[in-house]
This record gives structure tokens, sequence and C-alpha cells, in this order.
């Protein structure tokens, strides 16, 4: 048997970490440049989900929505959602660019049984002007600062359908969150190829990972246009499409 002899153990060991740090780095994507391109949907589009929580048991509904509207004036999309479950409802809204998915305006209201909480922003420039409005009626006005790329931490998962859908693709770009002001530098990773069933059907489908650091959330994309958000795993629930609308050409 052959030995390895060394008169120094020490960088023996620092050589053998060096080498299973790099074996480890060779199994991760690079990342690669953000790539948005042309919208795979069309205006109109809409999208019912089934939430179910972890033993699969119904939570509620949602839908995501997308029009095509002017925003400040240029061409631009408008994303919607409403989320309704047995303890409250959420309605939110994102006005982007049609070039590039930079967010103008965003809201977002929060409804239960002890009322409503309402969070609006308007994005301009590297600085995001905030309103909220606690369930108090009590409001509030924030400024902050924020790069010039950041997009509105709402219309990830729409955006995400606009890459170069590859396995082994790999990006990063700024996410912002106006209910909590929080920035966060994300890597969207695109996994292998899965079948998918769900009560809209069977979609074969890209499984993808946005990191946040200190969380994970998983969509599954259609592979075939219009690339369909056809599953979520986020927050402890899983969205499963139910219907889609394709919309108007």
């Amino acid at each position: 048997m052959a030995q390895i002899c060394t008169s120094n153990p020490g960088k023996l060991w620092a050589g053998l970490l060096a080498l299973v740090l790099l074996l480890g780095a060779c199994g991760a994507p690079a990342v690669q440049p953000l790539r948005l391109g042309d919208a795979p949907w069309q205006s109109g589009e809409q999208a019912n989900y089934t939430l179910l929580d972890a033993d699969d048991n119904p939570m509620g509904t949602a839908l995501l929505a997308l029009s095509q509207e002017p925003v400040n004036g240029a061409p631009g999309w408008v994303l919607r959602r409403q989320v309704t479950g047995s303890g409250g409802s959420e309605v939110s809204s994102v006005s982007m660019s049609a070039a590039g998915y930079r967010p103008a305006q965003s809201a977002l209201s929060i409804s239960d049984s002890a009322g409503t909480e309402r969070v609006s922003a308007t994005y301009d420039q590297g600085e995001v002007n905030l309103d909220l409005t606690t369930k108090l009626n009590n409001t509030t006005v924030q400024r902050i600062n924020v790069p010039s790329d950041a997009r509105d931490q709402r219309s990830l998962w729409t955006l995400v359908r606009t890459l170069p859908l590859a396995q082994g693709y790999a990006t990063e770009l700024n996410s912002f969150l106006p209910l909590t002001g929080r920035l966060e530098r994300v890597t969207v990773t695109v996994g292998k190829e899965e079948q998918v069933n769900v009560a809209a059907g069977l979609f074969d489908a890209w499984n993808i990972v946005i990191d946040y650091g200190d969380r994970q959330t998983r969509l599954w994309i259609g592979v075939d246009a219009p690339h369909a958000l056809v599953k979520v795993e986020d927050g402890g629930l899983t969205w499963e499409l139910a219907q889609l609308e394709n919309g108007a050409p």
C-alpha cells in the first residue's frame, strides 16, 4: 500500500482541506449575468392556485393576474395577486416597466378580523417612498435608498419566467420588500427538469430555487411557453396551479 509522507502534517491537512473546498465549489453553478427576456405571458393571463399546508390540507386560494398597462407613460405590466384564507386576505399589485421589469409602484393590503394594514411604495431612481397605514389607521411615511436595479420581491416569481431557463443557469438580483423595508441579494438557480402533477394537469417543469440567504423558495416553472408557474413551496405553504387562462395574444 502506498503511503503519503510529509515532514509538515499541517501543510498536508491544509492541502486536503483546500481540495475538498475546491471540489465543493465545482458542484455549484457559476453565477451568470442577469438576463431577463421578453414576457412569455399575454395580457389578461390569470392563474388560480390552491394553497396547502405541510400535511396537504387546503388552506386557501390565490390568484395571480397580469395585464399590459401604461406605467409612468411608458409600456408596462401590472401584476396583481390575491390570497384568501380562513384567517383573512391579502391583495397586492406591482406596476413595472415592460423593458427590464423595473418597479414603479406597488401596493399591498392585508386584512383580518382586526382590520386592514396597507403599504404603498413608489420607486424613484434609487429611492423608495413608503406609506404605511396600520389597522388603527395611523399612517407613517418613510424613504429608503435601494439600488436602482432592485426589483419588487412580489414580482420575483413572475420574473423568473423570463430568464433563460436551462439546467445549471444561476444568477443574482436585488430584491426589495416594501412591507418590511428589507433589501436582499438573492440567487436564482435552475435545477433539473421534473414532471409535476397538479389540478391543472401534468407539466414538465424546471425545479428552481430562490435563495435569500436565510431561507429558500422553490418554484416549478413550465418548460414550454408561456412557462407557467406550476407550483411553489414558500414559507410552509405549497401553491399548486388549479387553472390557467393564458390571456389574449
